[in-house]
């Protein structure tokens, strides 16, 4: 949603159209909070820059008349409103999941009171839905799995570290973050790729490299 909001903002610029209000709201104390509160203030600086107004804390409730009506109380001036979807679960039969359909794992990523089951990704009830999150709980899986079939390899738990690029619609930002309990610890951000970052959207020790090479081809 940030940077469908950057991206808007690039446009109505390069356009010249003025006199158009953008804004955001969002249940996030502040704007991508999960990295940490420093990373969110500068993220808030950048948005403020470019004249996005965040209403945060809220959770939208449905628009009518012209208002999107917010909780726990409020109404934003919309005439036009896009809305991101909410998380569910995907029940499977037969497997543990709690009210929402979502599965719980340990620290290897195996399903809870179960044996030779794993489940990585969106349908763990890890808070953190991102793409490079799900390849390590999958690298993690994966040598747990490879060593208890005999592989020499001792398995790491699942130790999660939060990569991302956010697209401004001008020069990208380039964001980083150790996670615990669902938020950013020693977060930074950064105008250029680092040795812990990458240009790539979806960061994962193998796949990162892998689909690099298939472009190269």
């Amino acid at each position: 949603m940030y940077e469908l909001a950057l991206f808007s903002a690039s446009l109505l610029e390069s356009a010249g159209i003025k006199g158009v209000r953008l804004a955001i709201a969002t249940p996030e104390e502040k704007p991508l909070q999960v990295f940490g509160t420093g990373l969110a203030e500068e993220v808030s600086e950048l948005l403020a820059e470019r004249d996005i107004e965040v209403v945060s804390g809220v959770h939208p409730l449905g628009v009518e008349g012209g208002l999107l009506n917010v909780v726990p109380q409020g109404e934003v001036e919309a005439s036009a409103v896009v809305a991101l979807p909410t998380h569910e679960g995907r029940a499977v039969e037969g497997i543990a999941h709690d009210s929402k359909g979502f599965v719980a794992v340990d620290e290897y990523c195996r399903v809870t009171e179960t044996e030779r089951l794993f489940a990585v990704g969106d349908v763990t009830t890890f808070p953190v839905k991102q793409g490079g999150i799900a390849t390590q709980q999958a690298d993690t899986a994966a040598a747990l799995i490879a060593a208890e079939v005999g592989v020499e390899i001792d398995p790491i738990p699942f130790d999660p570290v939060l990569r991302a690029v956010l697209w401004t619609g001008k020069s990208p930002r380039y964001l980083h973050a150790r996670i615990k309990g669902g938020k950013g610890e020693t977060p930074f951000l950064s105008e250029e790729p680092t040795a812990k970052l990458s240009e790539a959207k979806i960061f994962g020790r193998y796949l990162t490299p892998f689909l690099a090479s298939l472009g190269h081809e």
